[in-house]
């Protein structure tokens, strides 16, 4: 039932459910705010297979570091200002 599962399950039903179609592009807003460590990088990992095995591509909204710096490109937002960043 819905309410027995944990926050990864949650979130991983979330990407199948927004996966039906097989867009191009997955949005996400914070995927991984809410999971513990191991949660956070199973989903993390799944995003990344849908990217690299599926070509879809990932727009991910995140204050989580090291996620961002798995990605090929990070674009930060600063008291309203964009810049691209380097990954290092």
């Amino acid at each position: 039932r819905p309410g027995e599962l944990s926050g990864g399950e949650c979130q991983r039903v979330a990407v199948a459910r927004a996966r039906m179609n097989n867009p191009r592009v997955l949005i996400c807003d914070e995927p991984t705010g809410n999971l513990d460590g191991e949660a956070a990088m199973s989903l993390q990992q799944l995003l990344e297979r849908l990217a690299r095995d599926e070509g879809t591509t990932l727009v991910v909204a995140t204050h989580n570091l090291d996620f961002a710096k798995a990605m090929d490109r990070i674009i930060h937002l600063h008291e309203g200002h964009v810049e691209e960043r380097n990954k290092g």
